[in-house]
């Protein structure tokens, strides 16, 4: 499995999880030459992450309510 250098943007707990897990498995975290961005929509601020892959990460409990916006994808865990 490829170790990715991960870059993490956000204050959820979902996202704290996520990042635990994932560096469980060796994957690194780092501020630059990311291959992987995640980010959790807690910041005001647009995310520029060059060539890097972005995942955004949204957790709820209970039924999907909100309007998917086009183009958006969301993985069902």
């Amino acid at each position: 499995m490829r170790r990715l250098t991960i870059g993490w943007r956000g204050t959820s707990t979902a996202l704290a999880a996520t990042r635990r897990v994932l560096e469980e498995y060796g994957h690194a975290s780092a501020d630059e030459a990311i291959d992987l961005w995640i980010e959790d929509g807690s910041s005001s601020q647009p995310l520029d992450g060059g060539d890097a892959a972005c995942i955004l990460l949204r957790m709820g409990v209970g039924p999907i309510t909100e309007k998917r916006a086009a183009g958006t994808a969301i993985a069902r865990l």
